[in-house]
């Protein structure tokens, strides 16, 4: 299965993003250390689930022309 993984700046954007949302939605206060383990966690369990769901549909099992749809 093919890791998914972003560019420093992808994932600078991604956890500005995520502190910005547990601290306005959930007046929580996480640092980017956090945010980062986050991220990572999604890419390797939910990315998993994600690529096989298209992996499904033979015309779209590209995982290289996915993640650019994605991003």
């Amino acid at each position: 299965m093919t890791d998914i993984t972003f560019t420093p700046d992808q994932k600078a954007r991604m956890v500005s993003k995520i502190k910005a949302y547990f601290e306005d939605e959930l007046q929580q206060d996480i640092g980017g250390f956090e945010a980062e383990f986050l991220i990572d966690f999604f890419a390797k369990e939910l990315g998993r689930i994600s690529i096989t769901v298209v992996c499904l549909m033979p015309s779209r099992c590209s995982p290289r022309r996915w993640m650019k749809r994605a991003m």
